[in-house]
């Protein structure tokens, strides 16, 4: 089991928004790489020759 808390800026400076639009669109082109969910190319394979 694991207790997980996240915490969400309320208030945020003009720089710390820039900062998140910036990580917004970095992860709009290469989002793949950086998400734990996304599958490696061996995953697809895998998939395909299990299917």
């Amino acid at each position: 089991m694991c207790h997980v808390v996240v915490e969400t800026p309320v208030r945020l400076t003009d720089r710390q928004k820039e900062i998140l639009r910036e990580l917004e669109e970095i992860n709009k082109t290469d989002g793949d790489k950086h998400n734990p969910r996304a599958k490696s190319f061996m995953d697809k394979g895998k998939d395909f020759f299990a299917g």
